[in-house]
């Protein structure tokens, strides 16, 4: 099933429905590191620009 199928099902924005599966995910990998998890995150947004 794709994600247009879900978000179709749910009435919902695909890109929102993304949005929050990859912060659940991002948040799975860094939430026993908390002391660095911010670091993490600056580290991917500079990645990213």
């Amino acid at each position: 099933m794709l994600l247009s199928d879900i978000a179709d099902i749910l009435q919902a924005n695909p890109e929102e429905l993304l949005t929050l599966w990859l912060a659940d995910q991002i948040t799975a990998v860094v939430a026993d590191e908390k002391e660095i998890a911010n670091k993490v995150l600056d580290a991917v947004k500079g990645n990213i620009k």
